[in-house]
Parts: structure tokens; C-alpha cells; sequence
């Protein structure tokens, strides 16, 4: 589990550097994505609904078929898909919740073993005059609109959920049995909807997740490509 402080004064020596591959995107196979990115994201991987312990929905782009395995990235760290997902252009920088009594209370964090968190760092966190520096307040800013369109994301996935579209979704491992807690639209539910929950679903801005999420089920075979391709690099004598 990484470990993430809080942005404070007290972090005005630390230094960091902007990423130039995503290593920090290591092991996983869900991102989460939002609502105005999920056409970009549908067409070149695969969308997927679940919900987290709170029985909260989301919508995450998938990019592993292995549990906590990233099949987007080559040997060398570099994102093989068309679309990086804004979840993962922030590193080493999180929005996240002040404390548990306070989980709408969102602060800027920083990932402390990240590693674009080094000693020689070209950049700084904090100005000498106390204020933060024009990149970490761009990402600061970026990341506030983020979790705006997050909000807003699953406002409209849980209406998905809530109108009992969402069926469990097998989507086979590479090597075998299936991931956990996939979900997709079923387009026949939708279909059979009464005027009323369909068009709540249109207020809520359901919609265009839904048919975005039915149209990327077919980037499932691009991912499988991926994986194998990962899978035979792994493989490579290098006495041959």
C-alpha cells in the first residue's frame, strides 16, 4: 500500500520530478476514469463498472487481464494503448479526503515512495515565498476538476445501477478463471426501461457511459493482444 502525506510547509525541501513513463501505474488492472473522458477511453480499452465496499459504483477503464497486472505497459514502462486515462498524468500527486471524519474534505497529497519522489529532483513543491510552485498548482487545479467530473461519474453510474442495468461481466484472465467484480450494461434492460427510469438516466447522464462503456466491450481483444504480447517479452531466452 503506498503511503501518501499530506502537501504542507513542512514538505518545503522535498523535491520530485515529473514522470517520464508510468511505472506508477504498476500493478493494476482497473484506472478509474470519468464521464468526459470515457469516449476517448472506449476506444482503445475496454470500460467496465464496479463497486467498491460502500456498494458505491464507478466506472474504470480496464488495463490488465490479470489481478493487479498492467498489460499497457511495454518493458521499457511506456503506455502501449491510444488514451492514458487522467488518473495516471498527476503522479506522484493525489486528491484525497483530509481524514475519515472529513471524506468530502479533499486536500493535496503526495505518493512519499513514488519514484518521481528523488533526492535530485529538478522540482520543488514549495516557493521561498511559501506559496506552491506553477507546476504543482497546475496539477493542484487539474486534479480539483478531476474530482468534480468524478462526482459526477458515479452520481451517474449509480443511477445505472440503481435502474438494475448492470449485470456481472466475465472477462476471461490470460491465463485463466476470470477477473472479480466486473460488471457491464446490458443493452436489453436498457432497452426494456420504462419511460420514466430512462429518462432519469438521461438527467443524470447515464447515458453516454452506458453506450460507451456497450461499444469498448469489443477493445477486449486489443487487451488480450497486449497481454500476450507482454507475456511472450517475459518469455525471451536471452541466450538465444
Amino acid at each position: 500500500m503506498s503511503e501518501y502525506v499530506a502537501v504542507t510547509p513542512a514538505l518545503r525541501d522535498l523535491r520530485w520530478r515529473r514522470f517520464t513513463d508510468y511505472r506508477h501505474a504498476q500493478g493494476r488492472h482497473l484506472v478509474p476514469i470519468t464521464a468526459p473522458e470515457s469516449g476517448k477511453v472506449a476506444s482503445s480499452l475496454p470500460l467496465a463498472f464496479v463497486a467498491d465496499e460502500n456498494n458505491e459504483w464507478n466506472v474504470h477503464a480496464l488495463i490488465g487481464l490479470e489481478s493487479e497486472c498492467n498489460h499497457c505497459l511495454d518493458d521499457r514502462f511506456g503506455w502501449r494503448a491510444a488514451y492514458v486515462p487522467a488518473f495516471l498524468r498527476t503522479s506522484p500527486f493525489r486528491l484525497m479526503p483530509v481524514s475519515d471524519e472529513k471524506p468530502t474534505s479533499m486536500a493535496l497529497f503526495l505518493e512519499r515512495e513514488s519514484p518521481w519522489v528523488t533526492p535530485d529532483g529538478e522540482e520543488r513543491i514549495w516557493t521561498s515565498a511559501g506559496q506552491l510552485t506553477e507546476q504543482v498548482s497546475s496539477i493542484f487545479t487539474f486534479l480539483k476538476q478531476w474530482q468534480t467530473h468524478d462526482l459526477r461519474t458515479r452520481h451517474a453510474v449509480n443511477a445505472l445501477a440503481e435502474c438494475e442495468v448492470l449485470v456481472p461481466w466475465v472477462v476471461e484472465t490470460h491465463h485463466g478463471g476470470s477477473l472479480p467484480g466486473l460488471f457491464r450494461v446490458d443493452e436489453s434492460r436498457l432497452c426494456a426501461l420504462e419511460d420514466e427510469p430512462y429518462l432519469e438516466l438521461k438527467r443524470r447522464g447515464a447515458l453516454p457511459l452506458a453506450y460507451a462503456q456497450m461499444l469498448s466491450t469489443h477493445q477486449v481483444a486489443a487487451l488480450e493482444r497486449m497481454a500476450s504480447e507482454a507475456g511472450a517479452s517475459e518469455s525471451v531466452d536471452i541466450m538465444s
